[in-house]
């Protein structure tokens, strides 16, 4: 005996009923299916949340009126945001599908949806995302893999050049030998993110995080070489400020031009290095003054996150969450940096929290790996002569156990969560 199509068997799940049948799919403001899935839920006889009416039912569920008894069209959801088809039902299942291509597919053999609906969806979802990060799916190509390599090279060859003939050059050929590289790199980028290819799309955000590092290098050779206003590189705070910061300027540009992972990088990279200029400002580098900042720039940035201000949202908390991780930890080495190390775990806990609470594993990782390395150097900072090296290493390798266990419940009850 054949099975029947997974379409003619979701449509026919409660016998004859087929438009009792509801379907959801959510995606995020990058395109991509939110928790990689999409859930259905069919009124089965019993189900305490659908007892009763379609209506009183699809009240109980929170379910929008899409596929209940045919009483709502396509067009009716798609105008609010990018396919968005019923929020979950409580007892529903839930079925991975990697991208709208197969959601369409699928309601088009289930006769959900007419062709022209299609049309007009896929419309919407290019429109919506264009410039944003790219529909999943997509794997990269010959030409993705070769722009990728030629940037590297590129790379490569300025930094060759560098290191054999730089002694040779003259100042104006040392600026051109690292501003032309650079002009290059942001000209690609724009010109390659124009592209409605999604594999040239990434090569171009990829070309852009070099170009943020190359122009680094621009201003700290033009200032190296003539000196504007009396801001030079060597023995000089302004010149590195001046460096960084016009770093995390550009840094912070491209990604408001096109907000993907490069950008979100390039930028955090920037930000830290910024933090680092700014504690070299007094006569002694104060570590206090570069972690704390480079702290405030990961709340900030973590904040930004939360609010779904700043995108995409897994780097974005990836990146800023390690900030927040980081700033104390620097800090803490000092001489009186007890409490800067004592904040270490106070983030490591935040982090943890958040991850709960927001159901992210990326928070729940930092935060238990930031608990850790705090532990770890706390203990070989204050307990190594009293417990001796053996004792601390069989106190952090449990740790790193309770650590690793418990990532995988949080990550586990994350799972559970989501499903239900």
């Amino acid at each position: 005996m054949t099975s029947a199509p997974r379409s003619q068997r979701i449509i026919e799940a409660n016998g004859p009923a087929s438009t009792q049948v509801r379907s959801r799919m959510r995606t995020s403001s990058s395109g991509r299916d939110t928790g990689g899935s999409g859930e259905r839920c069919c009124r089965l006889k019993g189900h305490p949340n659908h007892r009763g009416d379609a209506a009183s039912a699809k009240a109980r569920c929170g379910l929008h009126p899409l596929l209940a008894n045919g009483e709502s069209s396509p067009e009716q959801v798609f105008r609010s945001g990018p396919l968005v088809l019923v929020p979950r039902c409580p007892r529903g299942y839930r079925v991975r599908m990697p991208d709208v291509e197969e959601h369409l597919e699928l309601w088009l053999e289930a006769g959900v949806i007419h062709d022209s609906d299609a049309q007009r969806i896929r419309a919407f979802e290019r429109q919506h995302h264009a410039g944003s990060a790219q529909p999943s799916g997509e794997r990269p190509g010959a030409i993705e893999a070769l722009l990728y390599l030629g940037v590297v090279v590129v790379s490569v060859g300025v930094f060759a050049l560098i290191e054999q003939r730089w002694p040779d050059l003259d100042s104006w050929a040392r600026v051109m030998a690292i501003g032309v590289p650079t002009l290059l790199a942001l000209a690609l980028g724009a010109a390659l993110h124009a592209n409605d290819e999604p594999g040239l799309n990434r090569a171009g955000q990829l070309a852009w995080f070099v170009a943020v590092g190359l122009f680094a290098g621009f201003v700290a050779i033009f200032l190296n070489e003539y000196e504007p206003a009396g801001i030079g590189i060597e023995d000089n705070a302004d010149g590195l400020l001046t460096v960084m910061s016009a770093a995390a300027g550009l840094g912070l540009i491209l990604w408001v031009v096109s907000p993907a992972h490069p950008q979100v990088l390039a930028l955090g990279a920037a930000l830290f290095a910024l933090g680092q200029a700014v504690g070299n400002w007094p006569d002694e580098f104060s570590q206090v003054l570069a972690g704390m900042l480079i702290f405030g720039f990961g709340a900030a940035g973590l904040a930004l996150t939360e609010a779904r201000m700043m995108r995409p949202r897994f780097s974005g908390r990836l990146v800023f969450a390690v900030l927040c991780a980081v700033g104390p930890y620097e800090a803490g080495f000092t001489d009186n940096g007890m409490v800067f190390e004592l904040l270490v775990f106070a983030v490591g806990g935040a982090l943890i929290a958040m991850g709960v609470v927001r159901a992210s594993f990326t928070l729940l990782a930092v935060g238990v790996i930031a608990s850790f390395v705090g532990l770890v150097t706390f203990i070989f900072e204050h307990f190594e002569e009293s417990l001796g090296a053996p004792v601390a290493l069989m106190i952090s390798g449990g740790a790193l156990i309770a650590g690793v266990l418990l990532l995988a419940r949080l990550r586990s009850a994350e799972h559970i969560r989501r499903l239900r």
